[in-house]
């Protein structure tokens, strides 16, 4: 890794910042490994192109294996975070993909993600999005995925002491 490439940056201990683009704007995704470098979470994917352009690259340039990315979660339900899921599943076939229980439906469905997502946001504050957009969201949030593993907080009220 060159010291002037800021599409990779070790962060701490065997964690990495991925940075891709969309658009004008910065995009990141957060690699961590296990210290023997065996096991790889990604946290994010970007839209439908990073996986190629960036998260491949980075693992290569890294030295890390494909096959030991084990797990990624997907933080939140928007086509910047999840639109490369499938694809980087495609070439990282030990990955499992993870979100969040009430982000199931949108990040295994990227039409469900357009309809309740970006269309139904927009219709009830009388916006609409223009044919362009549409295309643009539909060109960039990749195939459907199975979500292997859903991640859910029950909040427990701690007995006062």
């Amino acid at each position: 890794m060159s010291a002037v490439d800021p599409s990779l940056v070790e962060i701490a201990e065997d964690t990495w910042r991925l940075q891709g683009r969309v658009g004008e704007r910065n995009v990141y995704q957060y690699l961590l490994a296990s210290p023997d470098g065996d096991e790889l979470l990604l946290i994010d994917t970007g839209t439908s192109a990073p996986p190629r352009e960036v998260v491949i690259p980075a693992l290569r340039r890294l030295g890390l294996p494909e096959e030991a990315l084990r797990l990624v979660v997907v933080t939140h339900p928007d086509v910047d975070h999840q639109g490369g899921l499938a694809a980087l599943r495609e070439v990282c076939e030990n990955a499992a993909a993870a979100c969040g229980f009430a982000d199931r439906a949108m990040v295994g469905d990227p039409e469900k993600l357009l309809a309740d997502r970006y269309e139904c946001y927009l219709a009830e504050h009388g916006l609409g999005m223009a044919a362009e957009e549409i295309r643009w969201v539909r060109a960039n949030y990749g195939a459907p995925v199975e979500i292997d593993v859903i991640i859910r907080h029950e909040r427990r009220h701690l007995a006062p002491s």
